[in-house]
């Protein structure tokens, strides 16, 4: 209804950026698969490119593909299948959605993008509304310079299409979106997943303004959701993903990926399995997991939440949610992170970690490095054969639990034990250097300063 107004006041204005029209389509259509399951209809998609861009308003033309589609669905004899064919041309691309329409009538063909229209072959409004919702559309396109069009026969297969010249956006951003689209294309033919053999899944990687490092495990038994998962989420986060549990549970062993996001219908290891193994495994404790399931039970919630899944999604979800859960799990992260450094100073009575595992861990490194502290030679591998863990593992853990490097991590409780030692009064910065570990006196100096702001004399 507001953007019916919004048409009608005149108030819309458009906004062209580079868009690859075929993945909008698939991302739209993925959103109605539940309610086109909930009335036993099929939605199939097909398209003559696998990746094509033009230049649009993106917004608009998610409402567009949404009317159509809602349209068609809404609309459609039950147990019929919808077909949306995309067809990218050098001066047009077409999106034809053809359904088995219920009862219409030739009026409503000839005339189907009034303000209001009433079908009189039908006793109820819902009709109305749904040719009510196409008249925003249309002119959506038209703002394209385009057309929506709709041919309706009675008892008969109805077809609503739209024409939409391909546009680039002039200049250097033009150039820009060929590249991507050049660059994208390869990335799809190249980085395919292995779903038999995971150590060969290829990860998509893209530039971002958010975690560029973060890698991310999808898990998910359907093949059209974890396709478009992983396209979603590749524009945020370096993706990963696999078919089942089990082939998942041999990646994060392998691959350590800082996220999990996991379906939970699986063959084999299902995702309450997985959560439970990632949790309670010591090498793979740290990692968050978000699981996604249509499983609506109160019992399978608490359940998840037992497990220690981090977050809880039911489908059918938003898109846009999963990604504002996931970055607000990694806001979380780096809050615990900053507390963690208090331990680090040696307020190590507080419980940071709901996983005790981690807890456990974290405390247990703090007074590993405690017990070594005037040791020259305590490096990352004497650190790593203390905990009984290789380096590379106590990295991944200490970065992922506290933000810090081994060596960082090392520093960081030394120069803090140095602060203490200091503000007692009782030893000379050259003893205290040497108490603390470091090399020399002018190394200490410099290290001491860039970490608190201030040489030791002048703490």
């Amino acid at each position: 209804l507001i953007d019916f107004r919004k048409v009608n006041a005149g108030t819309e204005h458009v906004t062209l950026k580079p868009v690859d029209i075929v993945f909008l389509v698939a991302r739209r259509r993925w959103l109605f698969e539940s309610k086109a399951r909930d009335k036993n209809i099929r939605l199939s998609f097909s398209c003559n490119e696998a990746l094509f861009v033009s230049a649009v308003d993106e917004a608009m033309m998610e409402k567009v593909t949404d009317s159509l589609l809602h349209n068609a669905v809404e609309y459609s004899r039950p147990s019929g299948e919808v077909f949306l064919i995309l067809t990218c041309g050098t001066e047009n691309w077409t999106l034809e959605v053809n359904y088995p329409g219920v009862d219409t009538d030739k009026k409503m063909s000839r005339k189907p993008f009034g303000r209001f229209l009433r079908n009189e072959s039908r006793a109820d409004s819902s009709a109305d509304i749904a040719e009510t919702e196409l008249f925003p559309a249309k002119n959506y396109v038209a703002m394209h310079g385009g057309t929506l069009t709709r041919i309706s026969r009675e008892n008969a297969d109805s077809t609503i299409k739209i024409v939409v010249p391909v546009m680039k956006i002039g200049g250097d951003e033009g150039d820009e979106s060929e590249t991507s689209q050049t660059s994208r294309k390869t990335e799809s033919e190249t980085n395919v997943e292995n779903e038999v053999e995971p150590k060969n899944c290829k990860p998509v990687e893209k530039t971002t303004n958010v975690r560029p490092r973060t890698r991310l495990l999808i898990v998910e038994g359907d093949d059209d959701l974890r396709n478009f998962m992983r396209h979603a989420l590749g524009d945020e986060f370096k993706v990963f993903a696999v078919s089942d549990g089990s082939n998942a549970w041999d990646v994060v062993r392998r691959r350590l990926p800082d996220m999990i996001v996991s379906g939970v219908m699986m063959s084999g290891i299902d995702g309450f399995e997985l959560c439970r193994l990632v949790k309670s495994t010591y090498e793979t404790s740290h990692i968050p997991v978000v699981l996604l399931t249509s499983l609506t039970e109160k019992a399978r919630r608490l359940q998840a939440l037992r497990l220690g899944a981090d977050d809880y999604l039911t489908k059918p979800f938003d898109m846009d949610l999963l990604v504002q859960r996931i970055k607000s799990i990694i806001r979380n992260r780096r809050a615990i992170r900053e507390k963690a450094l208090k331990m680090l100073a040696g307020d190590r009575e507080e419980t940071l970690f709901g996983n005790e595992s981690n807890d456990l861990f974290v405390k247990d490194a703090v007074e590993v490095v405690r017990a070594n502290m005037g040791n020259r030679n305590f490096g990352k591998e004497e650190f790593a054969v203390a905990m009984n863990i290789s380096s590379s593992l106590l990295y991944k853990k200490l970065k992922s639990l506290t933000g810090l490097s081994i060596v960082d991590f090392i520093k960081s409780i030394r120069l803090n034990h140095a602060s203490e030692l200091l503000k007692t009064r009782k030893h000379t910065v050259t003893e205290i250097s040497e108490m603390c570990g470091f090399s020399s006196l002018g190394y200490f100096s410099a290290t001491f300063k860039k970490h608190f702001g201030k040489t030791p004399m002048e703490l």
